[in-house]
């Protein structure tokens, strides 16, 4: 806490709503300002103004003693007692120099006194809002505020295959509606959220996100970089309705994992097409062991049934196509190849696939694949989850 002297507060900048006239605690924040003019043209007044202007916040010493352990250990410390007449009092108050971004000791400060906005689940707005609020709830040890909002920020981002799917279309919904608003009111208010911010929150909370980052880091592994055009602090990182990322908040190694991922998703593809007998599992190939093959003319001639050739025969263009047209969306291009056995039955590639193998395959081994590249996530991006403490490795 500084102490020192008695300053004037009749010019100071105070924080319209976070200025309570019963606080007994003044925080003062550092505001960064841009020069309205060339340095080389001001005074030398003009200069320390430029570069030191604050933004006060009274508020009460007993709510920030019961939200945060630092704040309440640091209100404990005593004064001592020879020095009281020297201390330096904002309006009549103690105060503390906070060196953090004024915008985010905002944001901490409305969501303690419970006036923060509410969140809304995968919105790109709510996590701009509440991934630099988990930060500093983090640094300043304030437990309630951590209990309330991770998981708030976690909920939505799927564990499982069928929680992906239904967050599939969620997304997919979330971005119509706010394509449709922006439209409507030509404003890009908001976007669906980033998986790059569930990233840079998770750093602090390893444990409570691990079961989620595969699905974090998937998302992120099919979005198209996006180059930031707004201002930094806000991280408002795409335009409306766009299925596009910005990276550029990640650590070298968040995005090594990030790379590694896609990857062994594109080599998983690759094994899928060129080695389908280690993927399908089919110890019993076919029970009628034939196929009809139909000849332009009508005949018919009866081969072996061969499912796995017509497996590499039939997949092997449609895997490279949908990798350049899906950026390695991998459940998506496995989804996607029940549209391949759409096929007339008379016509199973020149009829060397029987008809029970054909219905098998599009029932039973899609969704088995589909199954089993899930599990392989956390491979995939090298990520631990078990239920000690997590994190990339």
């Amino acid at each position: 806490m500084t102490t020192s002297s008695t300053s004037d507060s009749s010019d100071l900048s105070w924080h319209p709503r976070l200025s309570f006239n019963d606080g007994n605690i003044v925080l003062r924040v550092k505001v960064a300002q841009c020069p309205p003019a060339p340095l080389g043209s001001m005074d030398e007044e003009s200069k320390l103004q430029a570069k030191e202007s604050y933004i006060h916040f009274r508020v009460h010493k007993a709510v920030l003693s019961d939200r945060s352990e630092v704040f309440s250990g640091m209100f404990d410390i005593p004064q001592p007692k020879n020095q009281s007449s020297h201390r330096t009092l904002i309006d009549g108050c103690d105060f503390v120099d906070l060196h953090d971004s004024s915008t985010d000791v905002e944001k901490l400060l409305l969501v303690i006194y419970g006036l923060g906005p509410p969140y809304k689940r995968l919105h790109q707005s709510s996590l701009n809002y509440y991934v630099p609020v988990l930060e500093l709830a983090k640094k300043y040890e304030m437990q309630y505020v951590i209990d309330a909002y991770v998981p708030r920020v976690i909920d939505g981002w799927p564990t499982s295959l069928e929680e992906w799917d239904f967050f599939e279309t969620e997304i997919a919904m979330i971005r119509g509606k706010l394509a449709s608003k922006a439209i409507a009111t030509n404003e890009e208010d908001d976007n669906v959220a980033q998986p790059s911010l569930v990233i840079r929150v998770a750093r602090h909370f390893p444990k409570e996100f691990s079961s989620v980052l595969p699905a974090v880091y998937l998302h992120l592994s099919r979005l198209s970089p996006q180059v930031q055009t707004c201002k930094p602090e806000n991280n408002d990182l795409a335009k409306v309705g766009s299925l596009s990322a910005d990276s550029h908040i990640l650590f070298n190694t968040e995005y090594a994992t990030l790379v590694a991922g896609q990857w062994a998703i594109t080599q998983h593809i690759l094994h899928l097409t060129l080695e389908p007998h280690q993927v399908l599992n089919w110890p019993n190939p076919c029970q009628t062991k034939r196929s009809i093959i139909y000849s332009p003319n009508g005949s018919q001639t009866s081969v072996q049934c061969a499912p796995l050739e017509w497996w590499k025969q039939q997949l092997a263009k449609y895997f490279v196509d949908r990798m350049l047209q899906n950026q390695g969306d991998l459940l998506a291009i496995l989804k996607g190849i029940i549209n391949v056995f759409d096929i007339p039955s008379q016509v199973y590639h020149q009829g060397i696939i029987c008809q029970s193998c054909h219905q098998r395959l599009k029932t039973e081994v899609v969704e088995h694949i589909r199954k089993k590249a899930w599990t392989k996530l956390p491979d995939f991006f090298r990520i631990a989850v078990s239920n000690d403490a997590n994190a990339v490795l």
